[in-house]
């Protein structure tokens, strides 16, 4: 996949289809070098963003640190970590990977069982930045809890690997 960043995501949004992007941003300064990923679904045009924060923000869909459409779908972090200024400059958030696909496809399966599971990620009320639970293990969760192995997050995505007793899920 080319790189396509910010607004430009918007091109791939289908009005009729299951649709899961990968999305991610460089952390705040002073952590520019390190990745924030996020998953946004699409269902039949029905945009909705999930991310990990450091904080609750205590938004009506929140749960701990994990947020529902906190901001544009798009939209990458703050460059400076300004936490009271609404109008602060931004990254661009880069798509990592999609999967797409109409009723009964592995992408309608990812988006339900996202839809659905989300509030169930089992670290909703733990966060470290550095070696996670974080963003990125939430991230990577997603991915693991819906087979898809072709969508790789990337090395600076601290937290990915995340591991205390690999999700037990039942």
């Amino acid at each position: 996949m080319k790189k396509v960043k910010g607004k430009e995501i918007q091109r791939y949004v289908k009005n009729d289809a299951y649709q899961v992007f990968i999305l991610d941003t460089p952390v705040s300064f002073p952590l520019w070098l390190f990745r924030h990923t996020y998953i946004v679904v699409n269902d039949h045009g029905t945009l909705t963003r999930w991310d990990i924060f450091h904080r609750n923000y205590g938004t009506r869909e929140s749960q701990d640190y994990l947020h529902k459409n906190f901001t544009d779908p798009w939209q990458g972090l703050g460059i400076f970590y300004i936490p009271i200024c609404s109008k602060k400059p931004h990254f661009k958030a880069r798509l990592l990977g999609m999967i797409e696909g109409g009723k009964d496809s592995q992408a309608c399966k990812v988006v339900q069982y996202i839809n659905s599971q989300v509030y169930n990620y089992p670290f909703v009320s733990r966060y470290n930045m550095v070696l996670g639970p974080n963003s990125n293990t939430f991230t990577q969760w997603a991915l693991d809890q819906c087979n898809t192995p072709n969508i790789t997050l990337p090395a600076l995505a601290h937290g990915k690997g995340f591991k205390e007793k690999r999700y037990r899920i039942t």
